[in-house]
């Protein structure tokens, strides 16, 4: 499956780079059903309650933003990605700042960041289209890396590869995925095969 791929994006929180976001006090502090989409529940709101909403959730952001740290793997898979030769981009619904913060801090080096600021939010596939269209390929060679729901969603919305890091939890949704990992680490040592057998298949043309 990671044969013909021509890129990888990556999801951010709890995929490159770490985050304590307690979504469930959050929610309850703005009041949102615990089933409920965060993002969609402060769209549905009127306007000035929205506002707050909004303020509310991004400072809470910016303090998850400047405590996050790289995860296990993460330099490592983006230099793998280079010597590829695949495009690269992250997708997160994030805000613009709090990303920012976080790739910054962390000095990962991929450019292309988009946030909720960007496209509607993942699942849905705006984010995925604008890329495919801006690289001149195809979503289906597009792998999605996340550790979430909304990570395969997105993927499957976009009909994009998708990639879920368990990180050894048990997750009711991890048949849904195309391809899972434990970690970076694991889908570091996957593309490297493909490197690899990509090498092999230069020297045997030549």
């Amino acid at each position: 499956m990671l044969t013909n791929i021509k890129a990888v994006v990556f999801d951010l929180d709890n995929t490159l780079v770490s985050s304590n976001l307690d979504f469930k006090t959050i929610k309850h502090q703005l009041g949102c059903p615990t089933e409920q989409d965060l993002l969609q529940f402060v769209a549905d709101l009127p306007a000035i309650k929205q506002q707050s909403a909004t303020e509310f959730i991004y400072q809470h952001e910016l303090a998850d933003a400047n405590t996050a740290h790289e995860l296990a793997g993460c330099q490592q898979i983006i230099s793998t990605l280079s010597r590829l030769d695949l495009h690269t981009a992250i997708v997160t619904r994030n805000c613009k700042d709090a990303a920012a913060i976080k790739v910054n801090n962390n000095q990962i080096n991929i450019k292309t960041v988009l946030t909720r600021e960007d496209h509607v939010a993942k699942p849905a596939p705006d984010a995925l289209y604008f890329l495919a269209n801006k690289w001149q390929i195809d979503c289906q060679d597009i792998l999605y890396v996340g550790d979430y729901i909304y990570d395969i969603q997105l993927a499957q919305n976009a009909s994009a590869i998708s990639c879920l890091l368990t990180y050894q939890r048990t997750l009711s949704f991890a048949q849904q995925a195309d391809i899972t990992v434990a970690n970076l680490l694991e889908l570091d040592d996957l593309l490297k095969q493909q490197l690899s057998a990509t090498s092999n298949q230069i020297h045997s043309i030549s």
